[in-house]
C-alpha cells in the first residue's frame, strides 16, 4: 500500500500575517484537526525538531502520538505523527502541513495537506476509496476551524462525511471475510 495525500485550500478575508501569527502557535497548529483534543507542549517553535505528544479522541477512541516538526518556517508549519507504543502498532502514521498564501493586502489563502497510510488489513482494497470520501472532510473542516479562530467566519458547519464512510472504515479493519483470514483473502488477489 503507497502513501495516499490530501490537500485542501480555503481562501479568508484575513491578511497573511495575521492568520500565520495565529496557525504560527504550535498549540494552535495542533489544535486545529477535528481528532486533536489537546498538545502537552508549552514552548514556541521556531524551527524543525520539537516533539510533541498530541492526544487524540477519533471517533471515541483516545490516544497519544508524538508529533516531529519537520518544517517550520514563515507561513509553512509541518509535522509527522506517530501512535506511542504503548497503544499497539501504529495504523495511520501520517504527517500534517499547513501553508499561508498571500492573495493581496487583506486575503489569503490557507492549504491542509494530510499525507498518510492506513495499515489496516483491507487498506490495500477499499483504503483508497475511502481515502477520497473521508480526507477531503477533515481537512475542510480543519481549515473551517482556522477561518473560525482568525474571525474570518462567524460559524462553521458540522464535520458530516458521506454515509458509506462509517461502515467503510471498520470494514477496513476487518479480520475475517466469510471466515477466511483477510491476509489470506489480500494474498489471493495479487497477480
Amino acid at each position: 500500500m503507497h502513501a495516499m495525500t490530501c490537500e485542501r485550500k480555503l481562501t479568508v478575508d484575513k491578511p497573511a500575517d495575521e492568520v500565520w501569527d495565529w496557525l504560527s502557535d504550535v498549540r494552535n497548529a495542533m489544535t486545529t484537526n477535528q481528532f486533536h483534543e489537546r498538545i502537552d507542549y508549552s514552548g514556541r517553535v521556531t524551527g524543525p525538531g520539537p516533539v510533541v505528544p498530541i492526544h487524540h479522541n477519533i471517533f471515541g477512541r483516545r490516544d497519544v502520538r508524538r508529533a516531529r516538526v519537520t518544517q517550520y518556517r514563515q507561513y509553512h508549519f509541518a509535522w509527522g505523527e506517530r501512535l506511542l507504543d504503548e497503544y499497539g502498532p501504529d495504523t495511520f502514521p501520517h504527517s500534517i502541513a499547513m501553508r499561508v498564501v498571500p492573495r493581496d493586502a487583506s486575503r489569503c489563502t490557507v492549504y491542509a495537506r494530510v499525507r498518510g497510510i492506513w495499515k489496516v488489513p483491507m487498506a490495500r482494497l477499499i483504503g483508497p476509496y475511502v481515502w477520497k470520501l473521508y480526507m477531503p472532510c477533515v481537512l475542510d473542516a480543519d481549515l473551517q476551524d482556522v477561518a473560525l479562530a482568525v474571525g474570518a467566519i462567524r460559524e462553521k458547519k458540522a464535520l458530516e462525511f458521506p454515509p458509506e464512510v462509517m461502515p467503510l472504515l471498520r470494514l477496513m479493519h476487518a479480520r475475517t471475510v466469510d471466515s477466511v483470514p483477510v491476509d489470506e483473502l489480500m494474498a489471493s488477489l495479487r497477480p
